[in-house]
């Protein structure tokens, strides 16, 4: 009884490892960012009971404590320094809980160390390791499929947001393509040692199949549509779907399993390696070429594999097929960058254009630079897990802000060797790259124990990885692989000889009580009630009030939108920020309605303090001091303190980012607010020192010196606006400038303006009802009623509003 106990124990522990590995397929509509959100809670979820159920098997059983080789000594060590570094870093509160668009922080750091800990201490022989990663490839072939149904615009699956690039179900191109990169290069092992679990492979393909048409058939009882129907309905996607499932059955069912297996895997490599190749993903694409190129020069000098002399030869030569080709690929590419083979395809053409003068890479460059400078003022133990914004914001490099659609507000260094710098300092870089260091001495160590040449391909993956992470971050997807590919490593340098790690069994003689693993389930429960399924509680009532926002064909009062978002801020310590922002975009697009000026003034009430509760949760965040400034501008009318109490607090903000022209920008309005002219023109003129070429900031000072009556400044700055927003296709958007005019009562602009317009259009009505309201403001009645007239006979409909705008004159 006590070992059927530990049996099953083992086996719940084993199936959640094993669902964890589904998780990239998993994407929730309902929630608030669905492709992270929902994701990485199930993680929680998994990860907490299997570490409980673990927990309660080394308490039992000494054999199951607890063992570390030197790398998972290392893993272990990283995540220490970087609790130590979020401790003594800027803000730990941030770093332990993250927020809804990463779901990062120690909270989710503590669930991916548990994670590797009881996958190595569980996992005890090469099979368990083999069908794990076989259940990954099969997941990573899924996500193709998905990914091929964006590829063929079946209309089912957006690109989210990708463009052209594929994202499939993980909702982003660059860390689709990353987890991809993980997992056709372990297929490539499997290919390789020849040990692809096909049995594990097509029952799961089959219990696959069994859920997708359940799902189908409930989704058509329950809303009335599926989406399996409609992407086998083209035809290219059904072929490939039958074709894949065909394979299958031959390489499970054929007699000669070896020649049939390794024909199927390799289908799916080419095929993944397809999807991966249309992600357009430089950095992972960059990280395979570079791992073949190992490759093969590990294969001329380290495969003593095979014996026969012809088989010697052939491996020889094709490595150096394989190895002329790849370094000739990029010359081929570079000298025909303008030829329409390479023009005409998407990753080619972004391929060719890389060099260290795109917009892409000049962001990168200037943002590791300001990143580095952040990272000598804390150079020990660095800002802290989570804390990388406000480094970037401390030394926010003015080079990025080229228009209003720059990103402006980076949580990541899109390297992960700077992200790591400046979270935990040289010290937790230092053990971070010790981890590949160790990594790369355990592989070389087993393969010259076992001489197995299949061992080094991890030693590539290990590299190609690492490569394509010094172009973006890690997110659960990429964590998932690598801590199973850290794992891996980890078992096969324990691993003896006959490839078997024989399993711990609890002693007969050895009492066993349930009353530790029923107290611990109860722990689990509690645990995960108050930190996973409040989170989740929360999560999916800010999304409920954007749907119930959404419904509306124009912003009104509703007060139970404010009662859903508080509700959500007060039932999880994670994405209060987020809720908060919400809360304030809710109030600003309601200040320019026509919404009850009392009512209004109570959610203002609220929104502020909720606001100045983000401040104090997080007062090195300037991002938080600049969302307040900006409530308290779009409802300045409300209280004539609120552009004051804005100008304060953009005054106490600057030394968290003095670089940055938007608090200069946002301080200006706040001074025109006040009718404080000169102040509000040197805070435009301070924004347009730090970005001379952005359109923005001479529409800035353009504004203020209207405001002032300085018109021939104006004029100048106004003229640069536009010279500069054309160029780059960012033109002054006409109705803008009219409210402008309007605003300061500047009739006599306004109207030459319109002029303009009529002369380019002046069959527009519209142009002539302007026009006509603006000589009547100006009081040039005699030209008011012409325009009038003028706009009756384009529109005779108008009659009635007509003869009305003539009656006010007349008045």
């Amino acid at each position: 009884m006590k070992l059927q106990l530990e049996k099953y124990i083992i086996l719940a522990i084993k199936i959640s490892l094993t669902a964890v590995l589904f998780l990239p397929l998993l994407a929730d509509g309902s929630f608030y960012f669905p492709f992270i959100f929902s994701r990485d809670v199930a993680f929680r979820i998994l990860s907490e009971l299997a570490f409980v159920l673990y927990l309660y098997l080394a308490l039992s059983n000494t054999g199951y404590r607890p063992r570390f080789n030197l790398l998972a000594k290392v893993v272990t060590a990283f995540f220490v320094v970087l609790l130590l570094a979020s401790i003594f870093g800027v803000n730990f509160k941030a770093s332990l809980w993250g927020d809804y668009e990463r779901m990062g922080g120690l909270f989710h750091l503590a669930h991916v160390y548990l994670y590797f800990l009881v996958l190595i201490n569980i996992f005890k022989t090469k099979e368990d390791w083999l069908k794990a990663i076989t259940i990954s490839l099969f997941v990573s072939l899924m996500t193709c499929f998905i990914a091929l149904a964006q590829y063929l615009d079946t209309g089912v699956i957006s690109k989210a947001g990708s463009g052209e690039r594929l994202s499939s179900s993980i909702g982003n191109a660059s860390f689709f393509a990353g987890y991809l990169l993980i997992n056709l290069l372990l297929g490539f092992y499997l290919f390789w040692n020849k040990q692809f679990k096909i049995k594990i492979f097509f029952y799961t393909l089959l219990c696959f199949d069994v859920f997708l048409i359940g799902y189908e058939t409930y989704s058509r009882l329950t809303i009335g549509r599926g989406f399996l129907l409609p992407m086998l309905s083209n035809k290219i996607f059904l072929a490939a779907v039958i074709f894949i499932q065909l394979m299958a059955v031959l390489a499970y069912f054929y007699k000669n399993k070896y020649q049939a297996t390794r024909l199927f895997l390799g289908v799916i490599l080419l095929f993944e390696s397809f999807i991966l190749f249309s992600t357009q993903t430089r950095g992972a694409v960059l990280g395979v070429y570079i791992g073949l190129i190992i490759l093969a020069i590990l294969n001329l000098f380290f495969n003593r594999s095979y014996e026969q002399k012809i088989k010697k030869r052939l491996s020889l030569w094709l490595s150096l097929i394989v190895l002329f080709l790849l370094i000739a690929s990029p010359l081929i590419i570079y000298f025909n960058r303008d030829a329409s083979f390479i023009q005409n395809q998407p990753t080619l053409r972004r391929l060719a254009t890389i060099s260290a003068t795109d917009i892409t890479t000049q962001s990168r460059l200037v943002t590791w630079r300001g990143s580095f400078r952040g990272l000598m003022d804390r150079p020990v133990l660095g800002w802290g897990v989570e804390n990388y914004k406000d480094a970037f914001n401390k030394y926010f490099p003015t080079e990025i802000y080229l228009d209003r659609g720059s990103q402006l507000w980076f949580d990541r260094a899109h390297n992960v060797v700077v992200d790591v710098a400046v979270s935990s300092g040289f010290v937790g870089l230092a053990v971070y790259l010790s981890i590949y260091l160790v990594a790369f001495w355990q592989i070389f160590k087993v393969y010259r124990q076992k001489h197995d040449f299949s061992i080094l391909i991890m030693a590539v993956l290990v590299v190609a990885y690492f490569i394509q992470d010094l172009f973006v971050f890690d997110t659960l997807n990429t964590e998932l692989m690598i801590f199973l590919v850290w794992g891996f490593i980890v078992f096969s340098s324990q691993m003896p000889p006959d490839d078997q790690i024989v399993k711990n069994k609890i002693s007969d003689n050895k009492k066993y009580s349930l009353v530790p693993l029923v107290f611990l389930l109860v722990i689990f429960v509690i645990f995960t009630y108050l930190f996973n399924i409040k989170s989740a509680q929360a999560n999916l009532l800010l999304a409920k009030q954007l749907a119930l926002r959404s419904q509306a064909a124009a912003p009104y009062y509703d007060p139970r939108v404010e009662v859903i978002i508080m509700d959500s801020i007060n039932l999880s310590p994670i994405g209060r920020f987020e809720a908060r922002q919400q809360l304030a975009n809710y109030l600003m697009s309601l200040a320019k309605s026509d919404t009850n000026p009392q009512q209004l003034a109570d959610l203002a009430e609220l929104t502020i303090g909720e606001l100045k509760k983000s401040i104090d949760e997080e007062p090195q965040n300037v991002r938080n001091y600049l969302y307040l400034a900006t409530v308290y501008n779009s409802i300045y009318s409300l209280n004539s303190q609120y552009p004051k109490d804005a100008v304060k607090l953009l005054t106490d903000s600057i030394p968290l980012s003095p670089t940055r022209p938007q608090i200069y920008s946002e301080r200006c309005l706040a001074y025109l607010n006040q009718k404080l002219y000169d102040e509000a023109i040197a805070d435009c003129q301070k924004s347009l020192d730090l970005s001379p070429g952005v359109m923005e900031s001479h529409w800035n000072l353009f504004s203020a010196y209207i405001s002032a009556d300085r018109n021939e400044e104006a004029d100048k700055e106004l003229a640069i606006a536009r010279e500069i927003g054309d160029k780059i296709g960012n033109p002054v958007i006409l109705d803008k400038l009219m409210n402008v005019y309007i605003q300061f009562s500047k009739w006599p602009k306004l109207i030459d303006l319109l002029k303009q317009e009529i002369i380019k259009n002046p069959n527009d009505v519209g142009w002539h009802v302007k026009l006509a309201v603006a000589y009547k403001e100006n009081g040039q009645k005699d030209q008011a009623r012409l325009e009038a007239q003028k706009a009756l006979e384009l529109d005779p409909s108008l009659k009635e509003e007509v003869d009305m705008f003539l009656k006010l004159l007349n008045e």
